[in-house]
Parts: structure tokens; C-alpha cells; sequence
């Protein structure tokens, strides 16, 4: 299921009243979660039990909360 119409840049469209940590030139152009997220999708971490897939994830950009630090992928926390 596609929730966004066209591709959108991160960098552009923080506007959840979050920080962008890492490169939001990236164009994100779905949303999954984050076990079935692919390039161009943005997926969030609402549970740590979904930690372990954090760095595994193949999603573009992650919402997450502040307690993330850090991740391979940009962050809006």
C-alpha cells in the first residue's frame, strides 16, 4: 500500500516536528514497516522489540524516538 503521491525529500519534509539525523536528499516514495520496507520507503520504530531489525531494515529513512541514536539509514526522531 503506497501512502504518498510522488517522491518527497526528507530534507523537505520533516514537518512532523522532528530532527533529521543523517542525509535528507534521499526521496522517499512509500512507506512499510520495517521488516517489509524497501528502498524509497520511510518506516518508523515504535516498539524496541523492533530494534534488532533497525540496522537491517532496507527502508531509506527511519521515524523513530529520541532514545535512537544512531543507524545506518537517516533518522527523523
Amino acid at each position: 500500500m503506497r501512502l504518498l503521491h510522488g517522491p518527497h525529500q526528507v530534507r523537505r519534509d520533516v514537518r512532523i516536528g522532528g530532527e533529521l539525523v543523517g542525509d535528507g536528499r534521499l526521496e522517499i516514495t512509500g512507506v512499510a514497516g520495517i521488516k517489509e520496507a524497501k528502498k524509497g520507503d520511510i518506516t518508523f520504530l515504535a516498539n524496541a522489540r523492533y530494534l534488532p531489525f533497525l540496522n537491517d531494515t532496507q527502508a531509506s529513512a527511519i521515524i523513530a524516538s529520541t532514545d535512537v541514536k544512531d543507524s545506518k539509514r537517516p533518522l527523523i526522531r
